[in-house]
C-alpha cells in the first residue's frame, strides 16, 4: 500500500511541476502544455499472457507521439484501488474488470471494452465434452471474476476449485479429465507444448476489461477519451497479450475457439457492491432463475 501511495504522490508531483511550468503563460499557452494523465490498471481476472499494464504503457508511449500528453500507468489490485478512491485519490482513466464496484459516482462517460477473455472447458484426452461432470472436472478459481456463476450455468456447481496454476497441473497429471478454464489456461498449455481440445462456454462471461474516464477536468477528460478510442482502434495488437476483442478474429490456434461466441449473460459496465453480493448469493444457492434476473442479457 505504501508503494501504491508513493506512485500516486510521484504522479501528483510530476503533474504539479508541469502545471507550474505552463501556468506562466496565458490560457492558450496552458492548453498547449503537456498534459499529465494517470491510468490505473486493475487485473480483476487472469489475462492471456504478459502484462496488460505493460501493454497499456506501450500504447500510451505511442499515443504521446501524436498528442501532447504523458500517461502514467499504475497497476493496482481492486482493494488498493478502492482504498485510494476512498481516500480521495482518483485516476483520469480506470481500466478494470467487469464486476469492479465502487465507481458509480465517478464515471463521467460510458466505459468502453478494450479487450476480453472467455470461459471454456479444456480436455487433454478427447474432443467429446458430453461426459463433463462435477466429479471429473476441476475449476480454475480465477481472481475477482465470478467463475462460480460460469460453473453454475455449465452444470458444474460443486466441482472442485483450485488456484489457476494448480488447476491446470491437476489436469495435466490426470487427476481430472476436464478443466473449467479461461484464455490463460490455453496459454499455459501451449507453453508446455500440450495437445488439447477447447469448448467455449456461452452462457455467461464477465471477463471484460473496461476503460472509463473519471477525470472532471475538461481537457484531461477529452484526452482520456481519445486514448481509450486509440487503444480500441489498435485491437489487432491484442495477440501480444493473448486477449480477445468481440467482433474481431485474430487467431488460428486453440484461441480461435473462443472467438465469435455469442454470450447469454454478463455484467453491466458499472455495478454496485450490493448487486455483486446478490449475484454471488444466487450462484451459491444454485438459483439460476434468480441469477438470470440479476444479470445483464448480452
Amino acid at each position: 500500500m505504501r508503494f501504491v501511495c508513493a506512485c500516486l504522490c510521484i504522479c501528483a508531483l510530476i503533474g504539479g511541476a508541469l502545471a507550474a511550468f505552463v501556468s506562466g503563460g496565458d490560457e492558450g499557452e496552458a492548453e498547449e502544455g503537456t498534459a499529465v494523465l494517470t491510468l490505473w490498471q486493475i487485473d480483476g481476472f487472469e489475462g492471456g499472457k504478459g502484462s496488460r499494464a505493460d501493454y497499456l504503457r506501450r500504447m500510451a508511449a505511442d499515443f504521446s507521439r501524436t498528442e501532447n500528453v504523458y500517461i502514467e500507468v499504475v497497476s493496482l489490485t481492486s482493494a488498493a484501488a478502492r482504498q485510494n478512491m476512498a481516500n480521495g485519490a482518483l485516476p483520469d482513466i480506470l481500466s478494470y474488470g467487469a464486476g469492479f464496484y465502487g465507481i458509480e459516482r465517478y464515471v463521467t462517460s460510458a466505459p468502453g471494452v478494450w479487450c476480453n477473455g472467455a470461459y471454456c472447458l479444456i480436455s487433454l484426452k478427447t474432443s467429446d465434452f458430453s461426459l463433463v461432470s462435477v466429479e471429473n472436472t476441476v475449476i480454475n478459481g480465477g481472481k475477482d471474476n465470478l467463475v462460480d456463476v460460469a460453473a453454475l450455468f455449465a452444470g458444474l456447481s460443486g466441482a472442485d476449485v483450485a488456484a489457476g496454476t494448480s488447476a491446470y497441473v491437476m489436469l495435466i497429471d490426470g487427476e481430472y479429465d476436464y478443466l473449467l478454464a479461461t484464455q490463460r489456461d490455453i496459454q499455459r498449455l501451449k507453453t508446455r507444448g500440450e495437445n488439447f481440445y477447447v469448448q467455449p462456454l456461452e452462457q455467461f462471461n464477465d471477463l471484460y476489461q473496461y476503460a472509463a474516464v473519471l477525470s472532471n477536468d475538461a481537457r484531461s477528460a477529452r484526452l482520456s477519451g481519445r486514448f481509450i478510442d486509440y487503444v480500441i482502434s489498435r485491437s489487432e495488437e491484442l495477440t501480444a497479450i493473448a486477449m480477445l476483442k468481440e467482433g474481431m478474429r485474430f487467431y488460428d490456434d486453440e484461441m480461435s475457439a473462443l472467438e465469435g461466441v455469442q454470450y447469454g449473460y454478463g455484467l453491466p459496465a458499472v455495478i454496485s457492491e450490493r448487486a455483486i453480493d446478490d449475484i454471488r448469493a444466487a450462484a451459491a444457492a444454485g438459483n439460476i432463475n434468480l441469477l438470470k434476473s440479476l444479470l445483464k442479457p448480452l
